[in-house]
């Protein structure tokens, strides 16, 4: 039994890994020509990228998606709608990983997802980062702040 156990855990484990590993997603930056399927096949209902969008769903909300465009110092504005990036907001630096909305819809965070506690504050009305921040206080580091949250 508890031989059978064990292989069946091992079994599992496997192809709960291999199954992760080959989903298929699509990940990345908008590109210019994208069809308006291709940016919508972009849209993760999770921060992990792992959970496929019900588009039905948001079809006729007005507003734009940001997409943190990992690799590169941007975070893409898109209009879905449009299948079009509206503009890619400069970070400065590479390294911009999970955006927050903050209440009140006006701004939202981008963090660092890597050693660094930056955040970028990034004004929804003007598309542009007004102010990054540190969250380390008092010799204590905090690393990659909104990635804890989300992940």
């Amino acid at each position: 039994m508890n031989k059978q156990l064990k292989i069946m855990l091992t079994v599992s484990m496997l192809a709960g890994f291999l199954g992760g590993c080959v989903t298929g997603t699509k990940m990345g930056a908008p590109t210019t020509g994208m069809s308006s399927d291709e940016y919508q096949s972009l849209l993760r209902l999770d921060p992990q990228n792992t959970l496929g969008s019900n588009w039905d769903a948001v079809r006729d909300t007005p507003g734009y998606f940001l997409i943190d465009n990992q690799g590169e110092p941007t975070v893409s504005v898109v209009d879905y709608h449009k299948g079009e990036t509206i503009k890619k907001i400069d970070m400065g630096e590479t390294g911009n990983h999970h955006i927050f909305v903050i209440p009140g819809a006006r701004y939202a965070f981008s963090s660092q997802r890597y050693e660094k506690d930056l955040i970028w504050v990034i004004d929804l009305t003007t598309h542009e980062v007004v102010d990054k921040f540190h969250l380390s206080m008092g010799g204590k580091k905090v690393i990659a702040p909104l990635h804890i949250g989300f992940a």
